[in-house]
């Protein structure tokens, strides 16, 4: 069945556009469920196969891979095609096969498989549903749009941990239900999409060719809004990624918790915090939610360094809070910059370049990280770990306040 490729002019169609937006968000929304559900599970996983932290890290990090194997693809892609949804609804298709996957994983090898298709499926959603958000989005600024993605993405990262605790604290099957619910509102959300009113097909023969204008000054303004801009989801993603991969192992050996479903709960608690922020910075300027962020996430970082490495919990339970609701303001900071310099004609690549940058960041260093683990041990790691998070922070501050000069360089290197 094809797309209803209903063809509305921006002032008639705004209203008919409601659907759109929506299903466009729940698809990001549904995508990050199968990015997060599995981070109370992983300690599980670990006892099941028997595996060390290193391999259990290589479990959360295969999906970032698959993820930024598909943003890199579908960045093209999703600017040469007259309707995203082209590229959403199989991408969405393929995130139910991966949750599917991990549902009835009887081997480790499936489980990875699971994982690298959720990837890919959230790769291709991720960009292309961010760039349909700001295309169907009445305002001229596409500010709301940015802030219904990023509050999408934080939503779903939110409840897929909840699920998934909720799941083991009543033995509900955990490693089974929370994915069987990722494949049904998947299909629902593709369902939703078909037959939704959209915009008129977009003028595609001039994706990927530069403008005349857009080679000097314009280009170089863009180049330091979007290196500021992928410094800050690096530095974001980073933490978030370890929270979510490390989190509750890290909250049962430095605390002693004895409940996976409780400690499960720190990145729940981080998400929606981090919702919160979003939500609460999204009208501030993209610069100074940007530095607000990247200085709230190098302290409470080393906080939690603090608080792993000499077992307070109040220390942390008083920081989890606050590192979110910073990470919401990073987010949407460097989110709503990006989107907002981004080129009409290019939107789609930009957006999916500068999620494959986070995605790097969500999955390099937590890797590296876990295998150094297995090492020294994993407070120590999180500890090296924290010092280098506080170390781009600090330079990402410094962007933000050198940003004419950085302007000016990039316009000299580029003559």
């Amino acid at each position: 069945m094809r797309p209803n490729l209903s063809c509305n002019s921006p002032a008639a169609g705004t209203d008919r556009h409601v659907a759109a937006r929506l299903f466009c968000a729940l698809a990001i929304f549904a995508a990050l469920l199968g990015s997060t559900a599995p981070s109370p599970l992983y300690p599980q996983y670990a006892a099941q196969w028997k595996i060390g932290q290193g391999a259990v890290n290589a479990l959360f990090a295969v999906y970032s891979l698959g993820t930024l194997f598909s943003l890199v693809l579908g960045g093209v892609l999703s600017d040469r095609v007259p309707d995203r949804r082209w590229m959403i609804l199989p991408a969405l298709a393929t995130v139910a096969a991966g949750a599917f996957l991990m549902a009835i994983a009887s081997s480790l090898p499936i489980l990875f498989l699971g994982r690298f298709l959720a990837g890919v499926g959230t790769g291709a959603i991720t960009g292309t549903a961010t760039a349909a958000l700001s295309e169907l989005d009445p305002s001229p600024t596409h500010g709301r749009a940015a802030v219904i993605a990023t509050l999408a993405f934080t939503g779903g990262a939110a409840i897929g941990p909840t699920v998934s605790s909720i799941a083991i604290a009543g033995d509900l099957f955990p490693r089974v239900t929370p994915f069987l619910f990722i494949v049904a509102l998947s299909l629902l959300v593709i369902a939703g999409l078909v037959v939704s009113p959209w915009s008129r097909p977009r003028n595609t023969t001039k994706a990927t060719v530069p403008k005349l204008a857009e080679a000097t000054d314009p280009v170089a303004d863009k180049c330091g809004k979007f290196a500021l801009s992928a410094l800050t989801i690096c530095v974001a993603w980073m933490v978030g990624s370890a929270l979510m991969a490390v989190g509750p192992a890290v909250a049962i050996s430095a605390f002693d918790l004895q409940s996976a479903a409780t400690a499960g709960l720190f990145p729940v608690a981080f998400q929606v915090f981090a919702g919160c922020g979003q939500f609460a910075f999204g009208r501030m300027r993209h610069r100074t939610a940007i530095r607000v962020g990247l200085a709230g996430l190098g302290l409470t970082q080393t906080a939690v360094a603090v608080a792993s490495a000499t077992g307070t919990a109040s220390l942390l339970l008083v920081t989890i809070p606050i590192s979110g609701l910073v990470y919401g303001a990073a987010f949407v900071g460097a989110a709503g910059l990006v989107s907002h310099s981004a080129s009409p004609n290019r939107r789609g690549s930009i957006i999916s370049r500068f999620y494959a940058i986070g995605y790097l960041a969500n999955a390099l260093p937590v890797l590296a990280m876990g295998f150094l683990a297995d090492q020294i041990g994993l407070r120590q790691s999180f500890s090296v770990f924290s010092a280098i998070v506080l170390i781009l922070a600090v330079l990402g501050i410094i962007a933000t306040i050198k940003s004419a000069d950085v302007r000016a360089y990039i316009t000299r290197a580029m003559k």
